[in-house]
């Protein structure tokens, strides 16, 4: 009888240590991680559930200047602030900048691969623009270069289009895609561009000839006695 009590006495005493060991081991985990956590292998948290506030204050994200606008089937995504930080939908932004986007769901892993073309952040198609055409030297001099940009840039910032030199009767396709590394893609709102060209002695056009990039389809370089200097022709 005096083993049995003894033996009740000490089962007693484990539940109660189990107890303080359980509300010991639970506090500490709490300080530690948020309510709700989950602990991988390594002790360390991989998912967990936090209660938060945040505001909305209609908050705006620009890009390259343009408003952003994320929606969804319920309308407008409204960013907001949380912690100081301003969140906004990561996917749809990544998309207005151009990029590509996958998820990943065995991994819950967001893949960006960038391409260098950006699309309009209000949606719809890429604000990318190509242009290709012909030029041909229809003078009697080699062509050294053969500058163009937008028609309300400053003499210099336009640029190079040609890659090597273009001997007297010889022709080349010019094409390319902008933005690019040289052109800024606010080239890509203007269809007045000029063009002007320069000749391996140094003999330039007469004038900044005016074209549209997007619709012409052949350039034909001139010399000109009169103005002297070069001219150029353009067929859409």
């Amino acid at each position: 009888m005096q083993k049995l009590q003894k033996a009740k006495y000490f089962i007693a005493g484990m539940i109660v240590m189990s107890i303080i060991f359980t509300l010991v081991v639970s506090t500490y985990a709490s300080s530690v991680y948020p309510p709700g956590t989950i602990d991988s292998p390594t002790n360390t948290p991989t998912k967990f559930r936090r209660d938060v506030r945040i505001l909305y204050d209609d908050y705006k994200v620009y890009i390259d200047g343009e408003l952003f606008q994320a929606t969804d089937r319920n309308g407008v995504i409204m960013p907001f602030v949380l912690d100081g930080w301003i969140y906004a939908p990561f996917e749809h932004i990544a998309k207005a900048l151009g990029q590509q986007v996958r998820w990943e769901s065995s991994t819950n892993s967001l893949h960006i691969t960038t391409t260098g073309q950006r699309t309009p952040t209000g949606g719809g198609t890429s604000s990318s623009r190509s242009y290709s055409f012909t030029v041909n030297n229809r003078s009697a001099y080699s062509i050294y270069s053969i500058h163009m940009g937008p028609a309300s840039v400053e003499p210099g910032e336009d640029v190079d289009i040609l890659p090597q030199i273009l001997r007297p009767g010889e022709s080349i396709v010019i094409s390319g895609t902008v933005p690019s590394s040289t052109m800024p893609a606010s080239w890509t709102e203007t269809d007045e561009w000029t063009l002007f060209v320069t000749d391996t002695e140094d003999d330039t056009s007469a004038r900044f000839d005016v074209f549209n990039p997007w619709t012409v389809r052949t350039v034909d370089i001139h010399w000109s006695n009169d103005p002297y200097g070069y001219r150029c022709t353009f067929t859409n």
